[in-house]
């Protein structure tokens, strides 16, 4: 989701797979009058996933490394220019007591979010 500022507060101005490449049309980082929300999921792949937030947003490559892990304890870290945090949640999907446990990955910057 690409989002830049509004008079009522940010605007959506893109979403889907074309807001990334808007988001690079329009200076990426450089930028400084957007935002952008990107929501990964699994089917880009481990490698060509941490090649884009390595290329991109400038990820430490040890902080992807524990995002794509299946099983890692919740964590929080402070990166110049962005915070990683590390979460485990609820699958809402359960129809019964029993549930499922999934994990969430937040990339925060001044001017991104990244969640996995």
């Amino acid at each position: 989701m690409l989002l830049e500022p509004s008079a009522e507060g940010l605007k959506i101005v893109d979403t889907g797979d074309s807001a990334l490449a808007a988001w690079r049309n329009r200076g990426g980082l450089a930028d400084q009058s957007q935002a952008v929300w990107l929501d990964l999921e699994a089917e880009r792949g481990a490698a060509a996933e941490a090649q884009l937030l390595r290329t991109e947003f400038g990820i430490n490559a040890m902080a992807l490394q524990d995002a794509q892990r299946h099983r890692h304890p919740p964590k929080y870290e402070a990166f110049q220019g962005y915070y990683f945090a590390l979460l485990r949640g609820l699958v809402g999907e359960s129809k019964s007591i029993e549930f499922q446990t999934m994990q969430l990955s937040i990339f925060v910057g001044e001017r991104f979010v990244v969640t996995r």
